[in-house]
């Protein structure tokens, strides 16, 4: 694949060029950095280009609340409109690799679901080297690959531009602001500094270490917020309800909404039974399936090592340091 080259002061015209025909999403600062709709270039100067957003790019894919039909007694009508063509710009290599393994849950030969598919095929991923992790940081344990279809790597004044699929090299090539170079991105190029801390032995060895009271350290202090799960950028969680319409009740819309294995309610079934009644069962049950589960099933582990569960967790519980004293 092609190399690019795009000069800092051309990145206006880069965004300008790209917004006729796409959306584009990148972090932007706030409170808390978030991925958000950038439409001026006055939101150009409140991209996050150092730190990781606390919030994910997850929910462009999968909204916290989405209709999914509306119904008429025994009629049913689709009410997803097809989604805009979109770029999501700054994805550092932890959220690509969550979406990537969200593919492998949502997009395989068993099953794909329809409206995660076709946001996908209309989304171009454009990463941006992440240079430094932070405290709460362990990518680089987990074995992550190089998904994207464009990343930026930055040189002083200019970021030079990796092409990894067809889709993001038809791209690159439309786009005037940037220009074909010969420069190679190097392995130093590549380094994320301060981004190990998980023992891989003892993750490795996770299935070992099930009925270890260690874990009630976690659960003990755990209220439940669900924000683990909100802020993770792998989780895919959700529940289905029925709204009916207050008047008519024959007529109303089924959505899907975002939700939680740490709610005492998601394993509730018919006669009021609950599978997960006890929080260190609920506690254990996301990270096993975040490092054991989901590995056994598709040969990788779902968490990819954003360490965005603990920093956003309000009791700052730490399921990294928790593991490594097993």
């Amino acid at each position: 694949m092609s190399n690019y080259v795009l000069q800092k002061e051309e990145f206006s015209a880069f965004f300008s060029q790209v917004s006729e025909n796409y959306d584009f999403i990148a972090p932007i600062k706030g409170k808390e950095t978030s991925f958000e709709k950038v439409t001026n270039d006055d939101m150009l100067n409140l991209i996050e280009w150092d730190e990781l957003p606390l919030f994910p790019i997850k929910h462009f894919f999968q909204p916290k609340d989405e209709p999914i039909f509306k119904y008429d007694k025994t009629t049913a009508k689709d009410v997803n409109s097809k989604p805009r063509k979109t770029v999501l710009f700054g994805l550092r290599l932890c959220d690509l690799n969550a979406i990537h393994h969200r593919d492998m849950a949502l997009m395989n030969e068993d099953f794909t679901d329809p409206f995660y598919k076709e946001r996908r095929e209309n989304s171009i991923l454009i990463g941006l080297h992440c240079k430094k992790g932070d405290e709460y940081c362990f990518c680089g344990d987990m074995d992550l690959h190089d998904f994207f279809d464009l990343m930026l790597y930055e040189h002083d004044e200019c970021f030079i531009i990796e092409t990894k699929t067809d889709k993001g090299l038809k791209f690159a090539k439309k786009i005037t602001a940037l220009d074909r170079t010969d420069k190679a991105i190097h392995a130093n190029d590549r380094i994320t500094e301060n981004n190990t801390r998980i023992d891989k032995e003892k993750m490795n060895k996770i299935a070992d270490f099930f009925t270890s009271e260690k874990w009630e350290e976690g659960s003990k202090l755990c209220l439940s917020c669900t924000a683990c799960n909100m802020l993770c950028p792998s989780c895919y969680c959700f529940e289905f309800t029925d709204e009916p319409e207050l008047v008519l009740l024959h007529k109303g819309q089924r959505m899907r909404n975002i939700s939680s294995c740490q709610l005492k309610c998601f394993t509730r079934v018919a006669g009021d039974f609950v599978f997960r009644k006890e929080k260190n069962d609920r506690f254990k049950h996301r990270i096993y399936h975040q490092l054991q589960y989901f590995k056994e099933k598709h040969g990788v582990t779902l968490c990819v090592g954003c360490g965005r569960c603990i920093r956003g967790c309000p009791k700052r519980i730490d399921w990294v340091d928790i593991l490594n004293k097993m």
